[in-house]
């Protein structure tokens, strides 16, 4: 007879799986902040900027960069939760098209992020 000792030494305790909706948010939330995107959101924030400089006739100052951040033409980074509850209303089989398109726009270099945040401001 063996002992709970031994028994228990050699159960394996399974981990519950994630939901389905999880794995495609973590998955789109690891294309949203990988470090291309990061140098693709810079760039685009730095090409908003010039033009917004230029639609309000404004030199570049401090002043006018802190203005700009709190437009809603700066795109942000969220972390994990506020990115969760800006996508909530989005269905999980319309997620599955956004992980599509989040995969296609970093193969082809492009703002992956920006898409993203209008997407949802449209909505």
């Amino acid at each position: 007879m063996e002992s709970i000792q031994h028994l228990l030494r050699f159960e394996v305790v399974k981990k519950p799986k994630a939901s389905e909706r999880a794995n495609i948010i973590s998955d789109i939330f690891n294309i949203y902040t990988s470090q291309r995107e990061r140098v693709l959101r810079k760039i685009e924030n730095w090409k908003r900027y010039i033009q917004f400089l230029k639609e309000n006739r404004t030199p570049n100052t401090k002043e006018n960069q802190i203005k700009f951040k709190k437009t809603k033409q700066f795109i942000k980074e969220y972390d994990i939760k506020s990115f969760c509850f800006k996508i909530s209303h989005i269905k999980t089989p319309d997620l599955y098209y956004v992980l599509s398109v989040g995969k296609d726009m970093e193969n082809r270099n492009q703002n992956f992020s920006g898409y993203l945040m209008k997407s949802i401001q449209a909505k």
